[in-house]
């Protein structure tokens, strides 16, 4: 079956940002355009890549940004009533569809298409830690929260209790058996939290994965949104193709080298 005239375009404009890939400094990798609630990254002559950030309609699996200005009280009702877990469902059997088109369009020689999905509040829960502390921390390493609320919350992670959320399992085992490799970019830090990371996502039920991508120690004042930029560069210049990216965060879903993004509602903070 010959792939549609936009696939084409993306492989093109995909073959033009791998190319830049190599020569790209990180402090250039990222040219955003803000423009009409979407972000435009210009990769190439006529090749634009469009995801929503979370202001628009979402028709292409992106949640909107409803809940990242809940309050502690109202994120706790939106998680208990299920209507959290439903909105990941809907967003997850988007990504199910377009993961299912993809991985069925003919690929050439050795062609690895990779789904990329981020750890906290994506792959794993964090609510029950969050709660635990009043939802005082920053969801990433740095700035947000409090000092003793990023205590507890590394203190969280290091326990590797982190509960799975299944329609993300789901997806998970949806792409392996389709043949795509799933790979997990996390701004944990890496060496310190690699172990406790790698045995949650096993008990989670995260087996098969092709690699977990944690934020080295040389990076910890990088901004998150460059460094898993430059995580996805390194992917492409592996030969991945990075057919879907799913997050709860900008960093997760914005960016280059990603053919479709996927964005997950954001609890606080």
């Amino acid at each position: 079956m010959p792939t549609s005239p936009a696939i084409d375009r993306g492989i093109a404009c995909e073959a033009a940002a791998a190319a830049g890939a190599r020569v790209m400094s990180t402090a250039a990798l990222v040219s955003l355009l803000v423009l009409s609630g979407l972000v435009v990254l210009t990769v190439g002559p006529g090749c634009h890549t469009a995801v929503s950030t979370g202001h628009g309609s979402g028709s292409d699996g992106t949640s909107r940004a409803r809940s990242s200005s809940l309050t502690p009280g109202d994120a706790i009702a939106y998680y208990e009533s299920g209507a959290y877990l439903h909105d990941i469902t809907e967003i997850a059997t988007r990504a199910k569809a377009w993961i299912d088109l993809r991985a069925g369009q003919p690929r050439r020689a050795g062609e690895r298409l990779v789904l990329v999905l981020d750890v906290d509040d994506t792959a794993l829960s964090n609510f029950p830690g969050l709660r635990e502390v009043d939802f005082q921390w920053s969801n990433g390493d740095t700035g947000g929260g409090n000092a003793v609320g990023n205590a507890a919350r590394d203190a969280w992670r290091q326990r590797a209790s982190a509960p799975v959320i299944a329609p993300i399992l789901d997806l998970f085992h949806f792409a392996l058996a389709r043949k795509v490799e799933v790979v997990f970019i996390s701004e944990r830090t890496d060496p310190d939290l690699r172990e406790a990371t790698e045995r949650n996502l096993r008990a989670a039920g995260y087996v098969g994965y092709t690699k977990l991508v944690m934020r080295p120690a040389r990076f910890a004042a990088l901004d998150t949104s460059l460094w898993k930029a430059d995580a996805r560069r390194e992917l492409v210049f592996e030969g991945g193709k990075i057919i879907a990216a799913i997050g709860d965060q900008p960093e997760d879903t914005e960016g280059p080298f990603i053919e479709r993004a996927f964005r997950l509602p954001a609890l606080p903070p």
